[in-house]
C-alpha cells in the first residue's frame, strides 16, 4: 500500500497530506546535512586541535568568539555555524504546529526543538560527525521560534481578515 493511500484511508485531509509530505523531505533533508558528505556544514564547523574536537559546553562561547573575532574566521564557517543553524531550524517552528494539533505554545515548540536539536548534537558526538555545541542548539532554537512567530501572526491576520 502506497504512503498517500493509508493517509487517505485514516482520513488525513488533503492540506495536511502536503505538511507531512514537507515534514518528511525535511526529517530527510536534516538527516542528510547533519550525517553524510553531502551536508559538509557539519565538517566546515568542526575545529580541531591536534585532532580532537573541541566540544562547548558553554552557552554562547562560540557565538561571542564569531562576534569579537570574526577576522579570525573564514565566512563559510561563521555563516554555517550562526546563519545556517538559524535557518535550517526555522521550517520546524512552521510545520510542527501544522501536522501536529496539540503544538500551540511557545513552548511547545522550545521542548521540540531542544528535544529534535539535542539528539542531533548527541548522535554528532557519539558518530564522530562533528562536536556538541551547545550554541547550536541555541541558534537552532532561535530558528524555530522565529518560524513558530511568523506562523502564529499569520493565523491572528488571517482570522482578523
Amino acid at each position: 500500500m502506497k504512503f498517500l493511500e493509508v493517509l487517505t484511508i485514516i482520513k488525513v485531509k488533503p492540506h495536511k497530506i502536503f505538511f507531512i509530505s514537507v515534514g518528511l523531505l525535511y526529517i530527510i533533508f536534516l538527516m542528510i546535512s547533519f550525517f553524510t558528505e553531502l551536508g559538509n556544514v557539519s565538517r566546515l564547523r568542526m575545529p580541531y586541535i591536534d585532532d580532537i574536537p573541541n566540544n562547548n559546553y558553554i552557552p554562547f562561547s562560540t557565538i561571542v568568539a564569531y562576534i569579537f573575532n570574526f577576522d579570525h574566521y573564514n565566512l563559510s564557517t561563521c555563516f554555517f555555524n550562526t546563519l545556517g543553524n538559524i535557518l535550517i531550524f526555522f521550517p520546524l517552528g512552521i510545520i510542527a504546529p501544522i501536522l501536529f494539533n496539540k503544538i500551540y505554545l511557545y513552548k511547545h515548540i522550545i521542548y521540540i526543538t531542544i528535544l529534535i536539536r539535542g539528539a542531533i548534537e548527541v548522535l554528532q558526538y557519539n558518530s564522530t560527525m562533528g562536536v556538541f555545541d551547545v550554541d547550536d542548539i541555541i541558534l537552532s532554537l532561535v530558528g524555530s521560534l522565529i518560524g513558530f512567530h511568523l506562523y502564529v501572526k499569520s493565523l491572528v491576520k488571517n482570522q482578523q481578515s
